[in-house]
Formats: structure tokens, C-alpha cells, sequence
């Protein structure tokens, strides 16, 4: 339904940090895991696009995952919604940042910051799925409030033997964190992922992803159709 404009409810507002929301919207679309939706929030005219951030096997919602800068109109915008508001959508669209179909190889998703939404979804999907391969998550933030679904991952880590989490903090961490650290980079990656072959999918700044898309093709050795990326 691109480019389709649908009216729909605001069910709950999710706190994740203070700059970041889940919005659970009430509304029943087909999408793919990858997909984002174009958001007009209520006193603020610009449209935004979004990765969904739930999966299509979660229920008859969608959500979108949102940070704000302080002081930002989009900050303000936010602070105004309450459950019950309608929001002006657009969508599904988007998918160059899908899951291959069919699903015969190991994953490894790499993300830095909110670059980890989109694979929220399909991680969601690939458990509810029951898909069997094993599938990584790398995620690179400064620091550990930054960990967005953090609490998600590492349940589904510990309960779903493979699915394997990796948050790195290149910055703010103290003694009592116990996971790796700094960015990510080859010898990381030849550290954890242990299945061959793999399709790599990248998410988050562009810089970052440039950088990882080089490290997979000149150090790793990654074919090039084995890589898949959004960047912003």
C-alpha cells in the first residue's frame, strides 16, 4: 500500500531512554520485516519514514521506534501525543533491507545505534518463524543506555540457542560491563560468527556502514551479493 495514507490510533507510548519512544500503533498492515512506514506527527508538518520495529507475527499493531533531539520540533511533537491521538501514515514501503527468501544460510546483522530497529523486526520473525540458522546480532553504541531492545535480545539469546547477541560500547563502560568493546570490526566478526556461509545485513550511519561494507569485502572476503545495507 505505498504511498496509501491511513489514519491510525496511537495505542501506547513506550519509553526506551529519554530521547527514544516505541510507538504501538492500531492498525493491521502486511509488511516485511525491513519495511518502514512515512509518520505525520499531530503539529508537525514534515513527513519522517521509519523502520517498523515490531514484527508481522507480534499481532494486529505495527510499531516505530523514534528518537528526538532535545529541543527539536520532533521533541515537542512527541511530548504532545497521548494514546488515543491519530497519526497520519504511509506505507509499508521500503525492503532493500530484507531477509533473503528463502532463508537457507546464517545471518549476521550488523548495527550501530538506532540502526537496530530494523533487525528487532526481523529477529522477532526469524524466532516466531522457528527459521533453523543461526543468526547474529552485532550491535555498536557509546554507550550501555544506548542499547536499544537490549533487554529483548538478551532473552532471546539465552532462550533460543541460535540467536546470538553481541552489544559493543565504544565508549562509557564501566568494570562491571562483561560483554566486548569498541567498534566493531574483522577480528570481532571472525571471533563470533562460526557458520559459513553468511549473508551480512547492515543498518545504521552512513559512514558507518561504508566502513563495514569494506571491512566484509576487502578483509573478510564477503561477496558482494552477500551484503545488504540501509544507511542515512
Amino acid at each position: 500500500m505505498n504511498d496509501v495514507l491511513v489514519n491510525a490510533s496511537l495505542l501506547a507510548i513506550i519509553p526506551q531512554s529519554s530521547q527514544i519512544h516505541t510507538l504501538r500503533l492500531d492498525v493491521s498492515l502486511p509488511f516485511k520485516p525491513g519495511q518502514s512506514l512515512q509518520i505525520t506527527f499531530p503539529g508537525d508538518p514534515k513527513k519522517r519514514h521509519y523502520s517498523i520495529s515490531s514484527s508481522p507475527t507480534e499481532g494486529a499493531y505495527v510499531e516505530i521506534t523514534v528518537k528526538s533531539e532535545a529541543g527539536s520540533a520532533l521533541e515537542k511533537a512527541l511530548e504532545g501525543l497521548k494514546t488515543g491521538d491519530t497519526l497520519e501514515i504511509a506505507g509499508p514501503m521500503g525492503g532493500s533491507l530484507s531477509l533473503p527468501d528463502p532463508i537457507q544460510e546464517s545471518l549476521a546483522f550488523i548495527a550501530a545505534g538506532t540502526g537496530v530497529t530494523p533487525f528487532r523486526s526481523m529477529i522477532h520473525y526469524l524466532i516466531d518463524r522457528n527459521v533453523p540458522v543461526d543468526f547474529w546480532l552485532f550491535h555498536s553504541v557509546r554507550a550501555q543506555t544506548d542499547l536499544l531492545f537490549a533487554l529483548h535480545f538478551g532473552t532471546w539469546s539465552a532462550t533460543h540457542k541460535n540467536f546470538h547477541y553481541v552489544p559493543t560500547i565504544t565508549r562509557d563502560f564501566d568494570a562491571t560491563w562483561k560483554n566486548e568493546t569498541g567498534r566493531i570490526n574483522e577480528t570481532l566478526v571472525r571471533k563470533h560468527i562460526t557458520a559459513h556461509p553468511c549473508t551480512y545485513l547492515l543498518c545504521g550511519p552512513a559512514a558507518f556502514v561504508s566502513d563495514m561494507e569494506r571491512t566484509l569485502l576487502e578483509n573478510l572476503q564477503v561477496p558482494a551479493e552477500k551484503i545488504r545495507r540501509e544507511k542515512w
